[in-house]
């Protein structure tokens, strides 16, 4: 028997049918070049991607679509598998996926194409989505990461994310939550690094009343404060040693114990936490417990920087100018050729955080109505780029055919390098550097996200 391939089927407005066979990835947008092309402004440029996976299955994943993506009616936030007759929204626009079969079958026409019942899908999926948490990309290492922050959402096990600053790891995180059973439950950032290491113990765990002077009263940590839900811990690294153990007996038996207190309580907590440090060298210079390691690590998602996907930064240049459009409220046409080729070939030092930075600017500096242009963007931005490669543009620079640099963008270079010295004088030790520095440990790390270093 003949076998009959996968492939999508879109009702248009005025009623008419049309299919499209399905490849090993199959993108639906706007976009020309999109294998599935709907033409309503309402459709982003690059909304959605089908992967069929080496079992033969498929999966769907949004883009960081400007109107989103829902299967059979429910909002996707994550990679989700696609059955036979499943309904995929696409802003208004109904794709109705038809599997492999063994034998061949005739295409479905009329209403029938879209009855397929909602409740059985919606089952399998577990539960729906209270609030959409998007993570933009549409490249393998990207859709790698998808595909793992959806399998641990389906698990219970805590999660370590690991990636340089600004590539996103408090929203990988919330996707985890967002996507888990734990969703309905609330969501807890804790910053290890923000919090001074005398008040870190009671902020996390709660205390008594008389347990230190200004505890008048019984209160609860965020521990607590998250039951049902998720605690993020970031900056996981910058965790005191001196609280490195009970965080370690609450992994072991879900355990806390308030300042002061001799009782613990047990908390329904799970834990997902982040560093852009690497900790097994933090544990070679015992800084941190191995043993809290292994804990937090069951499960490890490593993001990769920016400039190890560049094939997604059109995508997130996309969905990050319509963010600031709406921020800055100015209509914003676009980036032209030009600009979005010195982004691309930028390292972003910074990641994804350095590049909502920059596009954020030049929607600050363009009128309304405008593109982004070669000429909006800053020095570092287009002194990194040129036609014919960054040999050549370090060349014209010494040569002095670059654009002048400006003094700020000349400080925040001195500012980055010398901090990057006393840091490296110091073997990494941020406390040791805010000292020599003259900063505190909170205000240092604060200029090194600002400054993109790790």
């Amino acid at each position: 028997m003949a076998r009959t391939p996968a492939r999508l089927l879109l009702r248009t407005p005025d009623g008419d049918t049309r299919a499209t066979s399905i490849g090993e990835n199959t993108r639906i947008g706007r976009a020309a070049n999109s294998d599935l092309v709907i033409e309503d402004s309402s459709v982003s440029r690059r909304h959605a991607l089908i992967t069929r996976e080496e079992d033969g299955s498929h999966r769907i994943t949004d883009l960081g679509s400007a109107n989103g993506t829902t299967v059979n009616g429910v909002p996707i936030t994550l990679p989700e598998p696609l059955h036979d007759g499943d309904r995929i929204g696409i802003a208004g626009y109904e794709v109705v996926f038809s599997g492999e079969e063994g034998q061949p079958h005739d295409e479905p026409a009329g209403d029938t194409l879209f009855n397929t019942s909602e409740s059985t899908v919606n089952e399998e999926r577990g539960h729906r989505r209270h609030q959409r948490v998007q993570i933009v990309g549409g490249g393998p290492k990207m859709l790698e990461v998808l595909n793992l922050v959806r399998q641990a959402a389906g698990s219970i096990i805590p999660v370590l994310i690991t990636g340089e600053t600004g590539t996103g790891k408090e929203l990988v995180a919330r996707s985890i939550h967002e996507g888990s059973d734990r969703a309905s439950g609330v969501f807890v950032p804790v910053n290890c690094s923000a919090l001074p290491e005398a008040l870190l113990e009671s902020e996390l765990f709660g205390h008594r009343r008389g347990a230190f002077t200004g505890a008048v009263q019984d209160r609860a940590g965020l521990f607590e404060a998250a039951k049902g839900g998720t605690v993020f811990l970031d900056e996981i690294g910058e965790l005191p040693l001196s609280m490195q153990p009970k965080l370690l007996r609450f992994l072991q038996d879900g355990e806390i114990r308030r300042v002061g207190d001799v009782e613990p309580r047990h908390v329904d907590v799970r834990v997902i936490s982040a560093t852009n440090r690497d900790l097994k060298a933090e544990i070679d210079r015992e800084a941190f417990r191995e043993d809290l390691f292994f804990r937090l690590s069951t499960f490890t998602i490593e993001l990769p920087p920016l400039r190890d996907r560049r094939e997604d930064i059109p995508l997130l240049a996309e969905r990050l100018l319509r963010t600031q459009s709406e921020l800055q409220r100015k209509r914003v046409r676009g980036v032209e050729p030009a600009a979005l080729e010195a982004l691309s070939a930028y390292d972003w030092p910074g990641n994804v955080r350095e590049l909502e930075n920059e596009l954020a600017r030049a929607v600050a500096i363009i009128e309304d109505g405008d593109r982004i242009t070669l000429s909006t963007l800053s020095s570092r931005i287009t002194g990194a780029s040129s036609p014919t490669g960054g040999d050549d543009a370090a060349k014209g620079a010494k040569a002095g055919g670059a654009r002048p640099t400006e003094l700020r963008d000349a400080m925040t270079e001195f500012e980055r390098k010398h901090i990057a010295d006393v840091l490296e004088q110091n073997d990494g030790n941020v406390s040791k550097a805010a000292q020599a520095l003259g900063l505190s440990r909170g205000g240092l790390h604060k200029k090194l996200k600002e400054l993109g270093l790790r």
